[in-house]
């Protein structure tokens, strides 16, 4: 979980000095909008919990639960003008990639 968060932090910053979006809210120079790191630590931790769940049923509690958190906190980010969808759902799936390409290295 630690190295997920390490590369979520890592990539979400490189991404964000990259595209430069600027947010809805006014906000200090430099801090922009693309992809939502919140929206990439909540899928970390939902990861996380599903990867640590050590049998089925642990594992569908805390898909589903943390599913409905995951897309409670990002459907937030949006309607509170946090965030646009677009950067969202980039967080999401950034997360997804960086996990999966986690996931591949440790059980090769």
């Amino acid at each position: 979980m630690v190295g997920a968060l390490v590369a979520a932090a890592v990539f979400e910053r490189t991404m964000k000095s990259i595209v430069h979006r600027e947010p809805f809210h006014r906000a200090e120079a430099g801090d922009y909008s693309f992809p939502s790191g919140g929206a990439m630590f909540s899928a970390v931790l939902l990861s996380a919990l599903f990867l640590a769940a050590e049998t089925p049923r642990q594992r569908r509690l805390a898909l589903w639960v943390g599913a409905a958190l995951m897309l409670g906190f990002g459907a937030a980010l949006v309607v509170f003008g946090w965030h646009y969808p677009s950067d969202v759902l980039a967080g999401w799936c950034a997360t997804a990639a960086l996990i999966a390409a986690g996931w591949l290295i440790v059980h090769r």
